[in-house]
Formats: structure tokens, sequence, C-alpha cells
């Protein structure tokens, strides 16, 4: 995470700051432009400062995690001089009781201990390669699979569920499915199925016991937060709210000019904003209003003192009475390289010099002591496979020198069609397609998307009158005379453009009876006088196969 600095106003900040609960040990931090990079802690104590030229990124189990010059992970200890135990990761994950997931390039998955010995590898389970796993958490991790089926695993690599077509999340503080945060509070897991979200502890999903689901969410329809330090989430509908634990829901209040969001919940106080989000205020758990939504930015220090504003310019602490406590906190939110960090009575803020310092929920200066640059530490959370089974994933493409994966530079309109309907949502025929029209499908195949894109010599498609009001006429029966295009292979295989290009072109080459090869770049000419064209543009990131089925002699 690379520390930013902005321009933005105090309104901006109130979504950002109010939904910050995550727990926090350490910040990384300069103490000058010019420094190298240090740890101190959320009170403002400094455990070593000028020690690392690139960002710490993480710390977890006593270890912290940062980059080398080549931007492979390390990691070292959380100590006032810090020692270094193992590097040179392509990804990698944080610690948990002793062991982590890791990446080396062209590898499996595998998680080590803290001396960098491999404890167990991750690579197939039931024949499917596994391409990505989290950080565990009390006590499991979630694996993602080829087919993007998801499933856990313990400490040891036991597989505790198999693996299955539904998306599987740590329950968050901030909106879970839109997986932005990745802080671990509790013990729950989120699954997403194809338009509902299942709230489960994660011991009730192992053992299968679907009718001890905490709650059922309509994926469209709620949105669902979860808060530090409180045993309550709140799911909201465009109408209302329900703050609920896991038992019952302890608060239902409607969406209306005096609670439109809720932003925080500390112990039992609820901070809320009106209906226009420009107003912040705080309620208790029966919803009775403490603090009536007249402050423009407002944020929890605790649950008994706030730090607050009401026109953007003069902040102030208060307590939850909304007494004045300090009247003069030296806050600029103009400038701004991460959202103010607040954590059991002490924040880290921004001053007019454009420094941070820590402060009290008094609005005192905790240590006296500024610094160039504070920045949070998120957790480490999912690990990706560097591996790719070169020949499976061409035997699963079904490439052959007429075209790939059943699509042939002999296929009728008709018959490409069928394939897209194979994949679509919404069946289609060919009149559905104009001449302007470009048809294209795409499936997933071992873990990469491969885009199917004829094009054709003759269009098929007649649309000469339908500017007029006319429509197009086809001619399915017709068969292509060229298919100038096979398919792209785009998004998931970045990092593996070489190998894939290198086991393309060898494949071809045990087949054609011609070849030309140039960086990024292949022809071959097969028995059946047929050509096809391999390109590799490093720069636009894919790969295409071009099939001709006229040669040109």
């Amino acid at each position: 995470m690379k520390s930013f600095r902005l321009l933005i106003c105090a309104f901006a900040l109130l979504s950002l700051v109010a939904c910050d609960n995550k727990p926090m040990n350490y910040l990384s931090f300069q103490e000058s432009k010019d420094d190298y990079w240090g740890l101190i802690d959320c009170n403002g104590n400094v455990l070593f400062a000028d020690e690392f030229e690139n960002e710490i990124e993480g710390v977890s189990d006593g270890v912290l995690m940062t980059t080398d010059d080549d931007g492979l992970y390390q990691y070292y200890t959380v100590a006032k001089s810090p020692k270094f135990l193992c590097g040179g990761y392509k990804s990698a994950g944080d610690f948990y009781k002793g062991i982590a997931p890791v990446v080396v390039k062209d590898e499996w998955i595998k998680f080590i201990d803290k001396k960098g010995k491999t404890v167990f590898e991750l690579k197939e389970i039931e024949g499917k390669q596994v391409e990505s796993v989290t950080s565990f958490h009390f006590g499991i991790a979630i694996y993602c699979l080829e087919d993007d089926s998801h499933g856990l695993i313990d400490t040891k690599g036991n597989i505790l569920t198999k693996p299955r077509n539904v998306n599987i999340h740590f329950c968050t503080t901030d909106k879970f499915y839109y997986g932005y945060s990745e802080v671990i509070e509790n013990e729950m897991l989120v699954v997403t199925y194809d338009n509902e979200m299942v709230l489960y502890h994660y011991k009730d999903f192992i053992n299968d016991k679907q009718d001890k689901a905490y709650c059922e969410l309509d994926f469209y329809n709620h949105d669902v937060r979860f808060y530090k330090n409180s045993d309550y989430y709140c799911v909201s509908t465009d109408k209302r709210h329900m703050i609920m634990d896991k038992d019952k829901v302890i608060l239902t209040t409607p969406r209306n000019s005096k609670v439109d969001a809720i932003y925080n919940i500390m112990g039992r106080h609820i901070l809320f904003s009106n209906e226009d989000r420009d107003r912040m205020g705080v309620m208790d758990l029966k919803g009775n209003t403490i603090i009536r939504s007249k402050y423009r930015f407002l944020a929890f220090m605790d649950e008994r003192s706030l730090i607050c504003t009401t026109n953007d310019e003069d902040f102030k602490m208060i307590d939850i009475k909304d007494n004045v406590i300090n009247s003069d906190v030296d806050y600029n939110p103009e400038v701004y390289s991460m959202e103010p960090l607040f954590d059991d009575g002490i924040a880290c803020l921004p001053n007019d010099d454009d420094e941070f310092y820590f402060v009290d929920k008094k609005g005192e200066s905790v240590n006296n002591e500024t610094y160039y640059s504070v920045c949070e530490l998120f957790d480490n959370n999912v690990v990706k496979s560097d591996f790719l089974n070169i020949n499976k994933f061409i035997s699963e493409l079904g490439i052959t020198e007429f075209g790939v994966g059943g699509v042939t530079i002999n296929n009728t309109v008709g018959e490409f069609v069928e394939f897209d309907n194979m994949d679509s949502d919404s069946e289609i025929d060919a009149t559905d397609y104009t001449y302007e029209d470009e048809m294209e499908f795409s499936r997933y195949i071992d873990g990469i998307e491969v885009f199917y894109f004829p094009h054709f010599s003759e269009y098929i498609a007649l649309n000469a009158v339908s500017e007029y009001g006319g429509e197009s006429v086809w001619s399915e029966g017709c068969e292509l005379t060229k298919l100038t295009t096979g398919f792209y292979l785009r998004g998931k295989y970045q990092g593996k453009g070489d190998v894939i290009f290198n086991g393309l072109y060898d494949f071809f080459f045990e087949k054609c009876e011609k070849f030309i090869k140039d960086d990024g770049d292949a022809s071959f000419r097969f028995s059946n006088k047929k050509d096809l064209r391999l390109i590799y543009n490093k720069e636009e990131n894919f790969i295409a196969l071009h099939y001709f089925n006229e040669v040109n002699e």
C-alpha cells in the first residue's frame, strides 16, 4: 500500500473515518520525507525508525512483511532491531500460529514456518488447481479452485469442506460482499450464492448445519456491516436498518430524515447520518437520540468521546452528552494521506503543517512528536498461485489446427451461436445480430479467460435496409469462408504470457509443415493448407490465435 497525499473535504471523510473500525497494533511511518520506514504503535510509541527502504505492509504473529528492490516479499521479526527470517516470495500472506501462505515464482501455493521451511503445499483439490488461498483466521483458510469454486482448509492442510460453487468470505468491518476490507473480527463466514448471502458461524458451515444460519440476505437489497469492539452488526435495506446480534434483532429504525445511514457502533452507541448524509449524530440501542444530527464530521474516539466539526474547519472533542472537552483540535482535513486512525481513545491526525501526530481523547498531543507520513497496515489475506500446467491448459483448450474448443473455421453461423448459448444467460439466435455486430463469447478454462471472437470475410448478416426500419436477414446454412480470429486470452493469465506463448508454439510446431517465428509472433502452415498465426502482445496484455481458411500461395 502506498501513501498518497490528497486534497479532500471533511464531508468526504465521513464514510471513510466512520467505517474504519479495524483493530491495529502498529502503523508504518516515516519521520521525514527521505527517511526509511519504521513501526509505531497506535499509542504513538516508536518501536523502530528509519529501518526499511520500502514500506512495511503488514504485521502478524510477531512478524512484519516488506518487499525488496525486486518487489519480492520478505519477513522480519517485530523487534527494536528486526531480524531477517525468510523472503523471495512473489506473493505472501500473514502468519497465524507460526505458518503463512506464500508463492515462489512459477510454483504452487505452499505454507511455511517462520524459518521459511515448507509445512505443506496446496496444489490440487479433486483434480483442480488451487488458484488462491487466504491467510488463516481462527484456524481456517478459504481456498479457490480454477473453476471458481470455494472451500475451507485447516492449519494442517486438511480439507474441511469440499469445493462448492459458491463464494465464501470472512466477515469484515466493511460491506463484506464488496471485499474492500480484509479485517477479520469474528468467527463468521459469508456464503454468497447466485443472489443470496447467508451468514454462518464457520463451525456450522463446516458441519453442513444449514439450519444454523444466522441470517439469509438478498444480495441486491441488503447492505451488511460489522463493527469493531461490538457484538452487533447492521442489516440495511432501502427502507430500514436492523441492528442485530447473533441471537436477535436489537433495534429496527426506518430510513427517513432522522436516520439514513448507520456508520459505526461503539459499545452501545450508534453513529448515524441524516437523509442528506451531510450531518451526523448519535443514538443508543433503543433508538433514542443522544446527539442530534448536527455535525458535518463525527467519529468515535471511544464509546464516551468523539471528534467533530460543524463547519469543516473548527474541530473539537466532545463527550457522549455533547459537552465540549477541547474546543481547538489541530486537524487539517485538506491534507490527507489516509483516513485518520482511531484506536482505544488515541487518534492519528494530520495537522495544519501537513504532518501527522497522535492525540488522546482530550485532543492533546500524546508524545509531542510529528511525522511526515503514517500508513495503516492491512491484512495480507489472499495469496495466488503462480503455477500453470501448460500441457493441461492446452489440452483443456481443445486446440487443433482447425480451431479452439470445438469452434473451427468450418462452423456455420448457426453453430457458432449455439456455442454462445451454452454459457449465455439468455438464449439468442442468429437473427439477433446485425451487420455491425461482432460475435463473441468467453469461457474460463483452467482459470484463464478465453474469448472466442470470429470475423467473416463475407458478411452473412445483410443489414442494408435496417436503417430504414427493415430487418436483418441471415443465411444460417452458409459456411464461413474465412475465420480471421480464433480466440484471445486475457485477464487471469497475467505473468504467464511467456509460458503460454512458448507452450502453444511447441504444440503447433510439431504439427506444421512450415513456420516463421519472430519475437511474440509465429506463423504456421499445415498439411491441410490452412494457415495459423500466433500473436503475443505483451504491452496490450493478450494472446491471440488467428486461423485462416484461405491460403495465398
